[in-house]
């Protein structure tokens, strides 16, 4: 909004709002040469006064937050991921996936199931579901990104890749303390490239607790420098 010493355009903008039934939020934030001010309301409410018009130096959207979706009830939620859904348009069958190796995926997630190409597990016992939710997690930020424009918007949406998981980490309570877990990353890979030779990117967003080690060189690391660097294959990853 305009700033003058002469006109008060913050008021003239919150009269003429209220006259066209727009709503306007209490707080501002006044710069030298601008106020900015949240306004609610339609094209059609703002074009019918060319005044108001002339009162607007520039019209940005606001930015919706993750905490208006998460503070809903379930049935609400379902509704915006249900509007969502709609507007997802697959990857292309030779889109290149992004593995997540964490806890698993629970890929009956609407937003997550028809992008999942594939999960595995370590271990059959283990299962593939995600029980710590750590791994759907990184799931959603791997497909979506910010997810809160996403849903806040009614703009189509079209995935660049797709999704596959192979859960590493048991469920809590589970013996897991003597796996060797440089192994596991390895053994993991081999098996996810075994079915499929597509091209992929792994994501690999755990770490340990307690500072343990500080940062010094491990045999996991060791084994995820040797997949990296073509050590034991020609294959880089």
């Amino acid at each position: 909004m305009r700033c003058s010493s002469k006109i008060d355009f913050e008021a003239f903008l919150r009269v003429h709002a209220n006259q066209l039934q727009m709503k306007v939020s209490k707080e501002a934030i006044r710069f030298l040469d601008r106020t900015v001010i949240l306004v609610f309301g339609t094209k059609q409410q703002m074009s019918r006064s060319i005044n108001l018009l002339g009162s607007i130096a520039e019209v940005r959207k606001a930015k919706d937050t993750a905490d208006f979706f998460t503070s809903m009830n379930r049935i609400d939620q379902q509704e915006w991921i249900n509007n969502t859904v709609e507007q997802l348009t697959l990857p292309a069958d030779d889109a290149p996936s992004v593995c997540i190796l964490d806890t698993g995926v629970n890929e009956g997630h609407p937003l997550l199931s028809a992008a999942t190409k594939g999960t595995h597990s370590y271990l059959p016992v283990w299962g593939t579901d995600d029980r710590d939710g750590h791994g759907t997690s990184m799931a959603g930020l791997v497909l979506y990104g910010d997810l809160t424009e996403i849903l806040a918007t009614t703009m189509p949406f079209s995935h660049t890749h797709w999704l596959e998981s192979v859960k590493i980490i048991p469920n809590a309570g589970e013996l897991h303390e003597n796996h060797l877990y440089g192994a596991i990353t390895q053994e993991s890979i081999a098996r996810v490239e075994i079915d499929d030779l597509s091209q992929r990117i792994y994501c690999m967003a755990v770490s340990a607790t307690k500072d343990r080690g500080r940062g010094r060189p491990s045999s996991w690391s060791a084994a995820i420098d040797e997949i990296t660097a073509m050590y034991t294959n020609e294959k880089q990853r």
